[in-house]
């Protein structure tokens, strides 16, 4: 997995990244992201989708961009943890 993400944030603006995302098979897609603070920790968790209708992705790799608004996350030291299907992401960020 790629992932584009700044290790340093500003409280007041949207914290963006995207990461370069794989699904299990052509039948399923990305279609949101959960996000929840826990002390120094933020925990991402993509939701996963079956598509219906016969229909089927492209790609089973995708790049998923997350847009977190401004003032989601408050000043401090935190470890970002990317939830996955068999493996997480886990990248630093500091936010001012």
């Amino acid at each position: 997995e790629e992932l584009n993400a700044s290790a340093h944030a500003n409280t007041l603006m949207p914290y963006t990244f995207s990461v370069q995302t794989v699904t299990a098979d052509h039948k399923q897609e990305i279609s949101a992201a959960f996000v929840y603070v826990r002390g120094d920790a933020i925990y991402i968790v993509p939701e996963v989708e079956d598509l219906t209708g016969g229909l089927l992705t492209r790609n089973r790799s995708n790049r998923m961009r997350l847009i977190v608004p401004g003032g989601a996350f408050k000043p401090g030291t935190y470890k970002v943890i990317l939830a996955g299907n068999k493996s997480s992401l886990i990248w630093p960020l500091q936010v001012h």
